[in-house]
């Protein structure tokens, strides 16, 4: 709908009623926008520019606190994954890794680590929902995302896609062991040696692998790839502006 401000993506498909208007919950329109869009999103199928355009109107009306879902009351951490899934998959970086720090930090107990169903984010008021079980899973699987991820469209299979870029400065390793993808279980290791300018990684990739794999190294800026040597030899498959190295299946 663009009759007014902003565009925006109705919860049910061709109807002309903004949730906003109505009480939350008191009519088939208003009924959980941040469950409708989560899960479109989750689905693989969105544009970018739709989810954008879903991000913007949850950013601008009482939709979204830290860049997570909310119910206009309290941002729901048990059914998020779908958002930090659609981040991924349309490479908004920036805003993941705002969402990832924000669930990891204001949405689970200290010391425990357990997750409330929704949190108001204003400790002052310290209105949540109790502990629900679902929730316990977000982080667990959004950062397997983050390391491992299958573009559902591509069926490329990107490798540290939305890491921060603090976990390559000089010195520091991620390391993923036998995570499992549709073509079985991926493993590497990427280790930071800045102060020589290189990043150098061990990749073991799946036999039956069908798409390429896409290794990305989000190092601290202002470092970006000048050259890349697969097994000691030149390798010319990989873009400097996206972070990636290419490698065929």
């Amino acid at each position: 709908l663009r009759d007014r401000d902003m565009p925006y993506l109705p919860l049910i498909a061709g109807s002309k009623e903004y949730h906003i208007d109505a009480p939350y919950r008191s009519r088939p329109e208003s009924f959980d926008d941040n469950r409708v869009w989560s899960e479109m999103m989750h689905s693989g199928m969105l544009r970018k520019d739709t989810v954008d355009t879903i991000l913007a109107y949850a950013a601008a009306h009482r939709g979204m606190w830290l860049g997570i879902f909310s119910n206009r009351r309290r941002v729901v951490a048990f059914r998020c994954y779908g958002e930090a899934y659609g981040l991924i998959q349309r490479d908004m970086i920036h805003e993941f890794l705002l969402f990832y720090y924000a669930h990891a930090l204001h949405m689970h107990t200290r010391g425990t680590w357990s997750v409330f169903e929704c949190v108001d984010m204003d400790r002052d008021r310290g209105r949540y929902a109790p502990y629900c079980a679902p929730a316990q899973v977000t982080v667990p699987t959004i950062t397997k995302w983050m390391l491992v991820f299958e573009d559902p469209l591509s069926l490329a299979l990107w490798l540290a896609k939305a890491t921060p870029r603090a976990w390559l400065e000089n010195g520091k390793r991620i390391s993923v062991r036998n995570a499992p993808t549709r073509w079985g279980s991926v493993s590497y290791e990427v280790e930071s040696c800045l102060d020589d300018a290189e990043v150098r990684a061990k990749i073991t990739l799946p036999e039956d692998m069908e798409g390429e794999a896409k290794l990305r190294l989000r190092a601290p800026k202002p470092y970006t790839i000048k050259s890349v040597e697969v097994g000691r030899k030149p390798w010319n498959a990989f873009d400097p502006e996206e972070e990636t190295v290419t490698l065929p299946a």
